[in-house]
């Protein structure tokens, strides 16, 4: 049996027969506009354009299984449905006596559409649409995946918009936060903004002609300065951070270091020296940014190395041979693609600044794309992943349609159900 959101997608995209459409009393029916789906109460289709015979008809449709679901639902209570122009049933279980026709939509759809629409559903594998890849056009994809990278990053607006009024800070501060998080990675990601919402940029500020001021107060606030050292450098590092954490009553962070399931090079020591000298030198991210046409130029920003002391440890107290520590080109490309272009893409939501989200997807098609297993599950089927944003897009696609069965609302499974709609 249909279930009702398939129904509604069938009506919604005219994937059934578009003549010969007859009422259960023999009237012929034309369906010039199917309406807008209503999400909310009342009749499931708003607006539509029907011809019954030589009658020309604008009002609402209601869709059911079966046509005993009008009685089943009280619809004949609702005075909502009081006037609506057409009944669309699959099955017509029970006569009704309604004032509009009633139409049996199931002799007029394909069965094509059934048995791809059963293969979408029944798949397990990760991508339930595999087989029938890559089943768009180039630019068709194109199209779909810009979409999907809007309404990824629009999925973060909210949120940030919160976060700065709820703290009363600027967009630098935010951006701060976020770009200090991805310096942490997947692992110390949470560890990494919570000591950035401590350290304030003022506060940094006040402290920019010191670096190792800086750096003491950022490993200080990730709690890597707590151990009884052997080293001169930590332990200078631990005094600065004591007399700072006291001078300026720094609010303790919660969250522990982890140095699980990461390479010592993105260890957390490592990597806050590298956030210290990089906001030490970049006084105003947010307006560089902002400024800034290519993403190319963003990289610059990220020209930074850990303290030389780095350069012989990934920990306290355990030297290493010489290895120095700057920022790889992958956590740089990862942090303007998760940080910057969020946090921009949010104030140009605030601003109305349509530009401005123009250029920032324009940055992600410059953008290199990352690579994991995830991706290369696409790319078996041929569909590119190139730029950040197919990269991104795909990332989303699959989480937020693959993984929960949405086919319905995916632009792949809604061609592959038109395709399967002209197939009996």
């Amino acid at each position: 049996m249909i279930d009702e959101k398939l129904f509604q997608f069938i009506w919604k995209h005219r994937h059934f027969q578009q003549s010969g459409l007859v009422s259960t009393d023999g009237e012929p029916i034309q369906i010039r506009n199917t309406g807008q789906l209503n999400n909310d109460q009342g009749p499931d289709f708003l607006m539509a354009s029907i011809q019954v015979g030589a009658i020309s008809l604008v009002g609402h449709v209601e869709l059911h299984i079966r046509s005993s679901d009008w009685l089943k639902h009280g619809h004949q209570h609702d005075p909502r449905f009081a006037y609506i122009i057409l009944h669309v049933v699959w099955e017509n279980d029970v006569s009704l006596e309604l004032s509009a026709p009633t139409l049996v939509l199931q002799p007029y759809v394909a069965a094509g559409l059934f048995d791809h629409y059963k293969q979408l559903m029944q798949m397990t594998k990760e991508i339930p649409c595999a087989s029938f890849l890559p089943q768009l056009n180039a630019l068709q994809w194109l199209v779909w995946q810009e979409r999907l990278m809007v309404e990824k990053l629009a999925a973060k607006v909210d949120l940030f918009i919160e976060q700065k009024q709820k703290n009363k800070v600027s967009w630098e501060e935010v951006l701060w936060w976020k770009v200090a998080r991805y310096f942490g990675g997947k692992v110390n990601a949470d560890l990494f903004e919570q000591v950035a919402t401590t350290v304030s940029l003022a506060l940094i500020s006040k402290l920019r002609s010191n670096r190792i001021q800086i750096e003491a107060l950022l490993l200080g606030q990730a709690n890597l300065l707590e151990q009884d050292f052997i080293e001169s450098y930590p332990k200078m590092l631990q005094k600065e951070f004591r007399f700072l954490q006291s001078k300026y009553s720094l609010q303790k962070v919660e969250i522990q270091p982890s140095f699980l399931r990461m390479r010592p090079v993105a260890f957390p020591g490592v990597r806050l020296s590298q956030l210290s000298a990089f906001i030490q030198h970049k006084p105003s991210i947010f307006s560089t940014c902002l400024e800034s046409k290519h993403a190319q130029e963003l990289v610059a920003l990220f020209d930074v190395v850990a303290n030389d002391y780095w350069h012989y440890h990934f920990v306290f107290d355990q030297e290493t041979l010489y290895q120095p520590k700057a920022l790889g080109k992958e956590t740089v490309w990862r942090i303007i693609v998760n940080a910057i272009v969020p946090v921009l893409f949010a104030f140009a939501h605030e601003q109305k600044n349509e530009q401005l989200k123009e250029k920032l997807l324009l940055w992600l098609h410059q953008i290199p794309a990352e690579d994991n297993i995830l991706l290369r599950q696409w790319k078996k089927y041929s569909i590119p992943v190139r730029t950040a944003l197919e990269a991104q897009s795909l990332l989303w696609l699959t989480e937020q349609y693959c993984q929960v069965q949405k086919c319905l609302q995916c632009a792949v499974g809604a061609d592959i159900l038109r395709r399967g709609s002209a197939t009996n």
